[in-house]
C-alpha cells in the first residue's frame, strides 16, 4: 500500500491505501511496484492537501529512484511511458497551484509515514491527526487516463485536480 503524513502551518493529516489493479497494470508494466507506490504516495499528499500547501514545502521520499524522478520530472530507468506521463501530470499541476516544492530521499528507518504506507496507523491515531475521509478515487480515475494521454495529464487532468475536494476526519 502507499501512504503518507503531511504536516502544514493547519496540522497533520494522514492516509494509507492500497493501489487499484487497474493502476498497478497501466503503471508496474516494468519491475517497478515499489517505485510506483513511493511516487503516488508523494501525488496523493500533494493533491489531496492541496488547500493546505504554502508555496514552499518539502517531500520526503524512502525511494531514491522515486526521489530522483519526481525531482527531474521524468525517468531514464527503464520505466515505461506511464509514469512520464504522471511526472509530466505532476510538474504540469505544480506549475498551476504556483508551488516550489523541494523533493528529499529519506532512509526509510527515518521516514515517520513508512508505517502508515504499512497500515499501522498506531502513530497517527496517538498523535491525533488528521485522517483523509473522502479517499483518492477520483485520483485514481484521473490517474487510469494519464497513464495513456499525455496531452490529458498535461491540461485537462491538471484542471480537473485543481477542482477536487477532499475531507479530513478531526483530529
Amino acid at each position: 500500500g502507499w501512504g503518507f503524513i503531511c504536516r502544514t502551518t493547519e496540522g497533520v493529516t494522514y492516509a494509507h491505501g492500497r493501489v487499484p489493479d487497474f493502476l498497478i497494470r497501466k503503471y508496474c508494466r516494468s519491475k517497478a511496484y515499489i517505485y510506483f507506490l513511493e511516487l503516488l504516495a508523494q501525488v496523493v499528499c500533494f493533491i489531496v492537501n492541496k488547500d493546505r500547501l504554502t508555496q514552499y514545502w518539502i517531500g520526503f521520499c524512502d525511494n531514491a529512484s522515486g526521489a530522483s524522478a519526481i525531482t527531474k520530472g521524468y525517468s531514464t530507468s527503464g520505466h515505461d511511458g506511464a509514469i512520464n506521463n504522471l511526472l509530466s501530470m505532476v510538474w504540469a499541476f505544480v506549475a498551476k497551484m504556483g508551488w516550489n516544492p523541494h523533493f528529499e530521499w529519506i532512509p526509510s528507518d527515518h521516514n515517520l509515514s513508512d508505517p502508515i504506507s504499512r497500515g499501522d496507523l498506531s502513530i497517527a491515531i496517538h498523535s491525533r491527526w488528521a485522517p483523509l475521509e473522502s479517499g483518492p478515487s477520483q485520483l485514481y480515475k484521473i490517474l487510469d487516463r494519464v497513464a495513456d494521454d499525455l496531452d490529458y495529464a498535461t491540461g485537462e487532468a491538471v484542471e480537473t485536480l485543481s477542482n477536487l475536494q477532499f475531507r479530513f476526519g478531526r483530529a
